[in-house]
């Protein structure tokens, strides 16, 4: 089980849900055993990460276990200043989570953790699993066609980004 410092970046579903979705905020140093722990008997996970949402490298085995038994891995961005989710994959943290199968949505970020649970929950009503899961997810959550996408400023080609 989780030390007491560990539990307070844990937050879970409201108990009278008939679903079970982790919602796990990451931090550095964090153990594979609490991920283990807490997908138990889980319907999906939704990983809050540092920054553009990255995994550090200890964790990505027991993500990548996680993904292959079917519970579908959301990855949402802490990022604060940015009003939308992971729109550009240039990180190594990010690239390696996509690699062992987490599913970042582009719209969402750790302010709209709510919806996106509420989208799991009607999407495994509507008898959606796993990689189906994810795929209807990220579907959902992206920019179409007509939207406009917000821009990195790291595109732009100015690093450090100019202050505003």
């Amino acid at each position: 089980m989780p030390e007491a410092s560990e539990q307070s970046i844990i937050t879970s579903e409201a108990k009278n849900s008939k679903y079970k979705i982790p919602i796990v905020h990451m931090y550095s140093g964090m153990s594979p055993e609490i991920l283990t722990t807490l997908v138990e008997n889980s319907n999906a996970l939704v990983l809050i990460g540092p920054a553009n949402g990255g995994i550090q490298d200890g964790l990505l085995p027991t993500v990548r276990q996680v993904v292959e038994s079917g519970i579908p891995v959301i990855g949402l961005s802490d990022n604060e200043g940015a009003k939308h989710g992971v729109i550009r994959f240039s990180d190594q943290p990010q690239i390696d989570a996509l690699a062992v199968g987490v599913t970042y949505l582009e719209k969402p970020n750790m302010y709209n953790t709510e919806e996106v649970v509420e989208a799991i929950k009607k999407n495994l009503d509507d008898g959606l699993v796993g990689q189906e899961l994810s795929n209807k997810l990220k579907e959902e959550f992206s920019y179409k066609d007509g939207e406009q996408k917000p821009v990195s400023e790291l595109d732009q080609g100015v690093f450090p980004p100019a202050k505003k």
